[in-house]
Order: structure tokens, then C-alpha cells, then sequence
């Protein structure tokens, strides 16, 4: 009895502290698309604020490669975004791109925003582990339509037990390897290109169906 008190209390406390909290989120998250808005138009839209070692702003493989001579340091892509993980070269990279940004922003915004509106009514209606698993559901399509990046962070989710519900991450190893596929075609071709070489002069045989699909 006093524990199951004890538990109606803290809950009610925390109702409490919901109004505050979204409108501390809300107000926090403006500030965020103001300052990239700002910094966007006056041409440094990825300027950074804090200091940190060199090395902890480069992958810890590229560093080894470089270091044997196996990568060249200043390689980038056919839109020069760098081949190897720098902070600062990405950043100078979408300094000259600050629409690019701007719309990366506002894709970001329109997917996820009815999710975290969903998950706010649910949480100040008390209706939170209800809703769990179509909140799950919809957290993962939104993983998965804002691309590799988040997948890889839903699947980092979806093996931590001592951090999410179990529905939740039965719904998060989705992310695993059941993820919407592309064609066999555009597969073929973007294997070809980084390979500089048809398929059949390095594969014995590539199957036309995947066996799974997952961000790598």
C-alpha cells in the first residue's frame, strides 16, 4: 500500500513538472533553429564553440590510416564532402552550403516534430506505456525515413535493455536489418563505381535478392 503511495506521488510530481519541462523543451528547441538560422545567414552555420585534441575530431581509423600512408588525409567525394572524418573539414564544408543546411534543418524538423507532439500528449495524458509500442513504431519509421545516421543510433538503442522497455526495442531491432530495401540495380551500380570494375570481374556471383538491409 505505502509503496504503491509512494509510487502515485512521485508520478503525480512529475505531471507537475511536465508543463514546465515541454515548455522548457519547447523554448530550448527554439533557440536551437534560431542560432542555426542565424549562423546560417551570416555564413558559418556550423561554426564550433567548444575546443577539444585533434585527434578527437578525427575517426580513430583514419587516423591509423593516414599514419601508415593508406589514405590520403584531403580526399573528398564527388560534392567534396571529405572522405575522411574530420570535424573541421565538415564543417567548412557546410559553411559553404548554408541553404543545404537550412533545408537539412527543416527536413529534420517536419519528420520528427509529430513524433516528439505525440509523445508529449501521451506522456501529459498519462497514457505513456499505452501508447508505447505505436510510439515505438512511429520513432522508428521516423529512424529510418531521416537516414543512416539515425538508423545507426536506433539500432545502438535497440541492444540497451538497461535504457529502454522491452516493446520499445523489440520495435528498435527493426533497425537491425529489416529496414526498407533498394533496388538490386542501384545496389550493382554503386558497388561497381567504388570498385572502378564491372561485378562479375570481382564476384563469382551477386545475388539479385538482399538477405537483409541495415545501415552499416
Amino acid at each position: 500500500g505505502g509503496g504503491g503511495r509512494g509510487v502515485g506521488q512521485r508520478w503525480q510530481a512529475t505531471r507537475r513538472r511536465a508543463s514546465f519541462l515541454e515548455q522548457q523543451t519547447l523554448e530550448a528547441g527554439t533557440r536551437l533553429l534560431e542560432e542555426a538560422m542565424n549562423a546560417s545567414q551570416q555564413g558559418s552555420p556550423t561554426k564550433f564553440t567548444y575546443k577539444s585534441d585533434k585527434k578527437n575530431r578525427q575517426s580513430y581509423v583514419s587516423q591509423q590510416a593516414i599514419e601508415a600512408g593508406d589514405e590520403d588525409p584531403n580526399a573528398v567525394d564527388d560534392e567534396g564532402l571529405p572522405l575522411v572524418y574530420s570535424v573541421e573539414r565538415i564543417a567548412t564544408f557546410w559553411d559553404s552550403k548554408p541553404e543545404q543546411l537550412a533545408e537539412r534543418w527543416s527536413r529534420f524538423l517536419r519528420i520528427s516534430t509529430p513524433f516528439v507532439t505525440r509523445f508529449f500528449f501521451s506522456l501529459f495524458n498519462n497514457r505513456l506505456w499505452d501508447d508505447e509500442a505505436d510510439l515505438a513504431k512511429m520513432a522508428v519509421d521516423n529512424l529510418t525515413e531521416l537516414g543512416p545516421t539515425f538508423i545507426k543510433l536506433g539500432q545502438v538503442l535497440s541492444i540497451r535493455p538497461d535504457v529502454l522497455p522491452a516493446v520499445t526495442m523489440r520495435e528498435l531491432s527493426r533497425l537491425q536489418d529489416s529496414i526498407d530495401t533498394f533496388s538490386t540495380e542501384e545496389a550493382r551500380s554503386i558497388v561497381e563505381f567504388e570498385l572502378k570494375r564491372p561485378i562479375a570481374e570481382v564476384f563469382s556471383s551477386f545475388g539479385e535478392k538482399p538477405i537483409a538491409a541495415a545501415s552499416l
